[in-house]
């Protein structure tokens, strides 16, 4: 491949990464992992091209405790990043956490909220257990709360933006045995590109911009020969 060639494909990709220009993604990826009975997501939220947002059934419908903790997918097929996601109930107390989510069946590592029912961030529209962790904002915590925001970065309350890519993914738990007629409203708040929060990239993106960066150093010197 041409040094001319190279330098195109890195810069477009590094561009691609970060400024959110990858197309659509399918939703028949796996968005969630596999988390004692659920095989893959219960819901999947989908982030329509409009900034639309689509509640559907997931691949593995039914709560992966076999009780009362719900697996829920999101993937964006925006052209922009997806900072947070509100959602709220009017049939059961989704964020009303009794500490016994995700961590109790897979280990998300270090600095993990104190729900327990935080995921992570995926590069891709499939699940990465090695991303950014998500977080959670509740308006009124207790046992009842039927509201609140899925923060996507790492630390309690996002405190690190890592933010949903266009054509990336995200996985969390919610409390109860819901489906997605349970999840009766939501809105998005984007970042990056389109919104006024600043995205940190992901390692791969920024190994990515690396090696668009390099491309562009070895052409100018190429010239000066």
């Amino acid at each position: 491949m041409k040094l001319k060639s190279i330098l195109a494909a890195g810069l477009f990709a590094a561009a691609t990464a970060v400024f959110g220009l990858a197309g659509s993604t399918s939703a028949s990826a796996n968005v969630c992992p596999v988390v004692n009975v659920s095989t893959d997501c219960a819901v999947l939220i989908t982030i329509n091209a409009d900034l639309s947002i689509t509640v559907s059934a997931g691949a593995s419908p039914g709560p992966y405790d076999g009780s009362d903790d719900t697996l829920i997918g999101v993937i964006n097929n925006s052209t922009g990043s997806i900072h947070s996601i509100d959602l709220s109930s009017s049939t059961a107390p989704i964020f009303g956490f009794e500490t016994d989510g995700l961590q109790a069946y897979i280990s998300l590592g270090a600095g993990v909220g104190p729900t327990g029912y935080e995921g992570t961030v995926s590069a891709t529209s499939n699940y990465d257990l090695n991303g950014p962790l998500t977080s959670f904002i509740i308006p009124n915590p207790g046992s009842s709360a039927s509201a609140g925001t899925v923060v996507f970065g790492s630390g309690v309350n996002g405190a690190a933006n890592a933010c949903v890519a266009s054509g990336s993914s995200a996985f969390f738990s919610l409390e109860a045995n819901i489906t997605a007629a349970d999840i009766t409203s939501s809105s998005i708040s984007p970042g990056g590109n389109l919104g006024n929060v600043s995205c940190v990239p992901e390692p791969a993106t920024l190994s990515v911009l690396a090696l668009g960066m390099i491309g562009a150093g070895l052409a100018r010197r190429r010239r000066k020969v």
